[in-house]
């Protein structure tokens, strides 16, 4: 029993380690990509002092100890960012993936259900393997 609870304390250790190291391998390869991500998004016309506005705003200036530790409360937190779009781009995307989600079948919904806060973009692309009627998958196999 002891032996097993050792075991189990020093993998958890281990996986612990080894998923701050990825944290870290990740956050250093997106800082360390070439070209100024401000400059990207907003287009080379832009002038210096709106770059350097939206770059202060989105904490690209901020000393790099607190990005990572911004970076790693956001993957604690679920939040992996996302693209900026406007209002009706989010709700005709929610009600694509909402109608994709009622097109399952019934055994497809339990799953859904009970996996969404944990695996999100492998139940979406469940929904959008599903966005195919039920039927017309099965005659064509």
């Amino acid at each position: 029993m002891l032996f097993a609870l050792d075991f189990f304390i020093r993998r958890i250790a281990q996986g612990l380690v080894l998923v701050v190291l990825v944290a870290m391998l990740i956050f250093t390869l997106l800082r360390v990509v070439p070209g100024d991500p401000v400059r990207m998004m907003l287009g080379p016309m832009v002038s210096a002092s709106v770059a350097e506005q939206t770059a202060k705003e989105m904490g690209l200036r901020d000393p790099i100890p607190v990005q990572f530790g911004r970076y790693v409360s956001q993957i604690l937190t679920g939040d992996f960012g996302g693209v900026p779009s406007s209002e009706a781009h989010k709700a005709a995307a929610l009600a694509a993936r909402e109608a994709a989600r009622l097109s399952m079948p019934p055994t497809a919904h339990r799953f859904w259900a009970s996996s969404q806060p944990v695996c999100p973009t492998a139940c979406s692309l469940l929904a959008l393997h599903s966005s195919l009627p039920w039927e017309s998958r099965s005659r064509s196999a």
